[in-house]
């Protein structure tokens, strides 16, 4: 599997490359603005397939990709990858707004394709603890929703009060 990574920031630098280059079977390819930054990881990790340019990731064959990418950006890189049919995962949050969430979620389902987001700290006890109360919140969310919307529309209220809830955790 060639798995494409957006963003070698912090997080892709600390939490996911140290991982994900050990990973037997999969091929990856790095991508970021920084051509700097870019060379350096490439030699660092032996990536062979490398670019500034997310939109270039299609023609390098990925499979999937991986968005590490500045938060106000998640939403335009999601959608450009869903659009060409491909499998997504965003590290926390979605995206920076409800609407934005709503229309991901819609763009995955009509291209039938996952959209995952992920949150490098979910096994720390406090979040574990918190889990709890987003759950108890996540029911009195979807039971607002009483009929009068689409299960799209609460899962979105859902999916925003636990990247809210994230949010919060990985500043505390």
């Amino acid at each position: 599997m060639k798995i494409g990574i957006v963003g070698l920031g912090d997080i892709a630098r600390k939490a996911y490359l140290p991982v994900m280059t050990e990973v037997e079977n999969i091929e990856l390819v790095f991508c970021t603005r920084s051509p700097a930054s870019l060379t350096k990881l490439a030699q660092k990790y032996r990536i062979a397939e490398f670019t500034t340019d997310y939109r270039e990731l299609p023609k390098l064959g990925i499979d999937a990709v991986m968005i590490h990418a500045a938060t106000q950006a998640h939403a335009e890189i999601a959608s450009f990858f869903l659009q060409q049919r491909m499998p997504v995962f965003v590290d926390k949050p979605l995206a920076d707004d409800a609407n934005s969430v709503e229309q991901l979620y819609e763009r995955a389902e009509k291209y039938n394709k996952p959209l995952y987001v992920g949150f490098n700290r979910r096994h720390i006890p406090l979040f574990n603890t918190m889990s709890r109360s987003w759950q108890m919140a996540n029911a009195v969310s979807c039971s607002l929703c009483d009929g009068r919307n689409t299960g799209l529309t609460c899962r979105v209220s859902s999916a925003l009060l636990f990247s809210m809830t994230l949010s919060t955790l990985s500043t505390v």
